[in-house]
C-alpha cells in the first residue's frame, strides 16, 4: 500500500487487522493506527480511495517500528495521551463463532455464530460484499464481553439471552502440555542409538532447544518444509572462557543467532550464549557438538538448517513429538499431554524453579511480553521453603 495512490474498503481492513496484531504486541505503534482506521470508515464499500500522506506516514512509522527493535520498547505515553486500562480483555473472531478471554476474573464468553450469520461470512469472504467481515466479527467479540460483564440484558427476545449466556464451549477445552525434566531427557537418550547420525542431529537438537528455549519453528521442519528463520548450522558459534571462537572440542561456551521469530519476522538478529553444564549428558556445549557431528555425516552446509538431513528433508517437529510420546509412553505417562511445545516450557519451568529472574527468562526465551509466564509450572522443589517463608 505503500507503493499505491489507491486502495479500498477491503484491502484497508485486512490491513487494519494485521496491524491491530502489531499494537498487541508493540503498544507504541497504536499511536499510528488511528488514520489508517479513519480512512477506512471513509472508504466506499465497492470505490477506490486516494491513500492520504497522512496514512503513509503512519505506515511508514509502522514500518520503522517493526524494522527496528529498540522503538518496540519506547513508552506509548511519548506519542499519545492514554489512560492505564482497568482490564485486559483478549478477544479473537473466526467464521465460526466469537471468543473474549477476561483474566482478571478468570472468565471467557464463547458464541457460536448461526447458519444465517455464517453465511453472510461466506459471501463477505467470497466476494467483499456486506459488512460482516473479520474486524467486525472481533470487535463484536469485545462489546459481547462488556455487555456480559455488566449483566445487562438488553430483553429483545429468547436469542439475545441466549447470546449472552454463550459461555459453554463448543470446541473441546485446551490439553495444557506437560513440561520435560531432566529426568525425562535422561530417558530420551537412553533410548536412542547416537552412532547413528539422525539420532545425533534429533538429540542435539531436543537438548538445544531445552536450553536456549526454542520454538519449534526455530530448530525444526514442519513436514519437509522449515521456515526462513530456523537456526542455520553456520549460526552456531563455539567459544573458550575469554569468548573467543575455538573448536568444538576444546569450547566452553555455546552460542547461537537467531535472524527471526515467530514474534520477529523482519530479521533482527539476536544471539544467546550458554556455559557447559558439569553434567556428563545433559550440556547445552555438548548438544551443540552433537548436531555438528550429525551434520557432518549429512554433509550439511553452514547456510542449511542445523537439523537437515540432505537437501529437502530434516530432523521435523513430528519427529520429536514422537520421541516425547513415546517415551512418555514407556515411562507409564499420558503421551498426549507431551508435544514439542513441551521442551520449551521445561526448560522455562527448569529456570523458574531454580530460582533465575524472570528477566532472564524473558530474554532467554525471547518473549516480548510476559506471555511466558502462562507455561512454567510450579513444582515441589519450586515450593520447597514457601511454608517457611509463610511462617516467619
Amino acid at each position: 500500500m505503500q507503493k499505491s495512490r489507491t486502495t479500498n474498503r477491503k484491502q484497508l481492513d485486512e490491513l487494519l487487522g494485521s496491524l491491530r496484531h502489531v499494537t498487541m504486541c508493540v503498544r507504541v505503534a497504536g499511536a499510528f493506527f488511528q488514520r489508517i482506521s479513519t480512512l477506512s470508515r471513509r472508504a466506499h464499500q465497492f470505490a477506490s480511495v486516494e491513500v492520504t500522506s497522512d496514512v503513509l506516514d503512519d505506515l511508514r512509522w509502522f514500518a520503522a517500528i517493526l524494522r527496528i527493535g529498540r522503538l518496540n520498547a519506547v513508552p506509548l505515553t511519548r506519542f499519545v495521551q492514554t489512560q492505564t486500562p482497568d482490564f485486559h480483555i483478549h478477544m479473537d473472531a473466526s467464521d465460526r463463532g466469537l471468543c473474549a478471554l477476561f483474566p482478571a476474573v478468570k472468565q471467557y464468553v464463547q458464541v457460536e455464530f448461526d447458519d444465517e450469520e455464517r453465511a453472510q461470512i461466506a459471501l463477505f469472504n467470497e466476494s467483499g460484499a456486506g459488512v460482516f467481515g473479520i474486524n467486525i466479527r472481533e470487535l463484536m467479540s469485545a462489546v459481547f464481553a462488556a455487555v456480559h460483564s455488566a449483566g445487562y440484558d438488553p430483553g429483545v427476545n429468547a436469542s439475545h439471552a441466549i447470546l449472552l449466556r454463550g459461555i459453554l464451549r463448543f470446541t473441546n477445552p485446551v490439553t495444557k502440555q506437560h513440561p520435560v525434566d531432566p529426568a525425562f531427557l535422561r530417558l530420551i537418550q537412553l533410548s536412542l542409538d547416537l552412532r547413528r547420525p539422525r539420532d545425533q542431529l534429533l538429540w542435539g537438537g531436543l537438548l538445544l532447544a531445552y536450553f536456549f528455549l526454542l520454538r519449534r519453528s526455530e530448530y525444526l521442519f514442519i513436514g519437509r518444509k522449515h521456515h526462513q528463520y530456523v537456526l542455520r548450522l553456520g549460526s552456531i558459534v563455539f567459544q573458550d572462557v575469554t569468548g573467543k571462537n575455538t573448536l568444538p572440542r576444546r569450547a566452553t561456551i555455546v552460542g547461537i543467532r537467531l535472524t527471526g521469530a515467530k514474534n520477529n519476522q523482519f530479521g533482527r538478529e539476536e544471539a544467546r550464549y550458554h556455559h557447559r553444564s558439569g553434567d556428563k549428558i545433559l550440556c547445552p556445549v555438548k548438544a551443540a557438538r552433537w548436531i555438528l557431528k550429525g551434520a557432518q555425516a549429512f554433509k550439511t552446509r553452514p547456510d542449511q538448517p542445523a537439523l537437515a538431513m540432505g537437501a529437502s528433508s530434516g530432523i521435523s517437529a513430528e519427529d520429536v513429538a514422537a520421541k516425547l510420546k513415546s517415551t512418555a509412553r514407556a515411562a507409564s505417562l499420558d503421551p498426549t499431554v507431551y508435544s514439542t511445545h513441551s521442551i520449551r516450557i521445561g526448560g522455562a519451568t527448569r529456570l523458574l524453579n531454580a530460582g533465575a529472574d524472570r528477566l532472564v527468562i524473558k530474554l532467554m526465551g525471547r518473549w516480548l511480553s510476559n506471555a511466558f509466564e502462562e507455561y512454567p509450572v510450579l513444582t515441589s522443589e519450586g515450593s520447597k521453603d514457601l511454608a517457611q517463608l509463610m511462617c516467619s
